[in-house]
């Protein structure tokens, strides 16, 4: 009888494989006769219970963010359990494709990290916080699926909601009863958050000339056009005083966003004056007690009104 004994370091591949089978083969020669037939042994030790874990984190460099800054992103996946895991993909909305890395591989205590930037759009300040999830996927040496996920929150600058109204006039001054004045009113988002459902008032716009409802992202400008014609009752008060109003809401917090713009058009210098005409019929008379009839007509031919005429 002959005794062996040796020692083995157990390696990550045997903790995968969940067991460590291992055989022994021996043989020898006989002195006389035949050799005896080779025999084997078998030893089948367990490794410890596969426990795979997967641990994600992902941080980003910047806080209240403005319209096309680079934010700056970096995912961590570390392999938290005992067994590799292989296959490992990232799921990230924000990432591009060809920041993504190929599918990888980490053993336990392994770690992979990706940096990518993310450029901050309208609509993510209009949400006023970007939030992003990472979702790192992969299998382990039974084929099952380990996923692991972290969220990061990045705060959009302060909302700043703002419109401005200009409204101008063509013509502008000495204008008579008839003359038709064309008006343009400009709406312009001067905010940083896009404001929706804008309606524009207007005492001297007719109905068919008001604009639908309409949405402005900012910087954007919505240019609205319409005619009116001067009235006797305009020329009589000089000036044509005119506001528009633009109302609408922003979008991050729904609260009115509201702005005027105001117009003023002079009328033609005041020339009042009258003119009187008197006939009688008939113009002849043959005798005392006929009658006559006087036709007296009196005649604004200024351009103002004129009221408490005595005659």
């Amino acid at each position: 009888e002959a005794e062996f004994t040796y020692t083995y370091t157990v390696t990550q591949a045997d903790i995968d494989a969940g067991e460590i089978v291992n055989t022994v083969t021996a043989n020898a020669t006989a002195e006389r006769g035949d050799d005896p037939a080779e025999v084997t042994a078998t030893a089948t030790v367990t490794a410890e219970e596969a426990a795979p874990a997967l641990e994600v984190d992902k941080i980003a460099f910047d806080q209240k963010v403005s319209l096309n800054d680079e934010v700056t992103y970096k995912v961590i996946v570390a392999n938290a359990g005992n067994v590799t895991i292989s296959g490992i993909t990232l799921d990230d909305a924000l990432m591009a494709d060809a920041d993504a890395p190929e599918a990888f591989t980490l053993a336990p205590g392994a770690r992979k990290t990706i940096t990518y930037t993310y450029t901050v759009t309208q609509k993510d300040i209009d949400n006023g916080t970007i939030v992003n999830t990472v979702v790192a996927t992969g299998k382990d040496p039974s084929g099952e699926d380990v996923s692991e996920k972290a969220t990061q929150t990045i705060t959009a600058e302060d909302a700043d909601a703002a419109l401005t109204v200009t409204k101008t006039a063509d013509p502008a001054e000495d204008v008579a009863a008839g003359t038709e004045i064309i008006y343009t009113v400009v709406v312009t988002n001067s905010g940083n958050l896009t404001i929706k459902n804008i309606q524009l008032t207007d005492a001297l716009m007719a109905a068919a000339d008001a604009p639908a409802a309409f949405t402005l992202e900012p910087g954007a400008s919505r240019t609205i056009t319409y005619t009116y014609t001067v009235t006797q009752e305009d020329v009589d008060e000089g000036q044509i005083i005119n506001t528009a109003t633009a109302k609408g809401q922003e979008v991050r917090n729904g609260k009115d966003v509201e702005k005027s713009g105001t117009a003023t058009v002079t009328a033609e210098d005041a020339a009042a004056e009258l003119s009187i005409s008197k006939t009688a019929a008939p113009e002849t008379v043959n005798a005392a007690g006929d009658k006559i009839t006087y036709t007296v007509v009196v005649t604004n031919t200024g351009n103002v009104s004129v009221k408490d005429g005595v005659l």
